[in-house]
């Protein structure tokens, strides 16, 4: 009885471990930078050459090609005076990045520009979702799909017509 209890107990320690070392290999994300407060009427520009307007809410990606996914949302509108943090959910072939901010409030808003890092992620196809704060109902969403196992990097972006994004 007592071999019967003690192999019982094995068991579950063996299984134990192997369902840890699954969870360590799930798909997590962070917000690892923010850059800001930038002015709604400023551009992006790289050897004078435009990269973004500020009337343009994008998403550039890029992919290691084994695990680790690199995610910068330019020109994100936020509260002038907030500290920004987001949560980050990988489901199956979804990445849903819920943008927060918490602290002072004060009354503007500036544009940021944030990076996030998503580790164990596999090469294959997902819809990306960015769940921001100062999009209007009627605002295009910033949502699209990218390929990993074809695609290392692009960038998507949407106009927008309102403050704090220029015109």
């Amino acid at each position: 009885m007592k071999r019967f209890i003690l192999s019982i107990l094995i068991c579950f320690a063996f299984i134990s471990c192997k369902n840890n070392n699954l969870t360590e290999s799930e798909p997590f994300g962070t917000l690892i930078n923010s850059y800001g407060c930038k002015h709604s009427y400023s551009t992006a520009l790289n050897n004078n050459q435009i990269l973004y307007r500020s009337n343009e809410d994008c998403i550039e990606y890029e992919y290691d090609g084994e695990n680790r996914l690199i995610l910068k949302h330019i020109n994100a509108g936020f509260n002038c005076c907030s500290t920004i943090t987001a949560d980050i959910d990988v489901r199956e072939d979804t990445i849903i990045i819920k943008e927060r901010e918490y602290g002072e409030m004060c009354c503007c808003l500036c544009l940021y520009d944030l990076d996030y890092a998503i580790v164990n992620i596999k090469p294959k196809k997902y819809k990306i979702k960015v769940l921001e704060l100062c999009v209007n109902e009627n605002d295009k969403k910033l949502e699209f799909y990218i390929d990993l196992s074809s695609s290392l990097s692009g960038k998507y972006c949407v106009k927008r017509d309102h403050y704090p994004w220029g015109i």
